[in-house]
């Protein structure tokens, strides 16, 4: 089934593109399609204990199942940054 999986910032970085059209099989978690990525990606390996996941626009679990047409968007922490005085 397909899905596209979006990144964010670091997770961009990592991957070297905004956005992938992927190849997964029916059944598939977002875990499965992260451990995946890390493997292809090995930068982003390093960020996919800390990653937020939505899939659909919605936060999801990584247990959660992927269907065909889904989006599965890898957001990384946002810091901060400093106020005005």
């Amino acid at each position: 089934m397909k899905i596209t999986a979006r990144f964010f910032a670091s997770s961009r970085d990592a991957v070297g593109q905004s956005q992938l059209e992927l190849e997964v099989p029916e059944g598939s978690s977002v875990a499965t399609l992260l451990e995946r990525l890390s493997a292809d990606y090995p930068k982003l390996a390093g960020y996919a204990s800390h990653l937020m996941i939505a899939v659909n626009a919605e936060y999801a679990e990584r247990s959660a199942t992927l269907h065909a047409g889904d989006e599965v968007a890898f957001i990384p922490p946002v810091s901060g940054g400093s106020h005005a005085i």
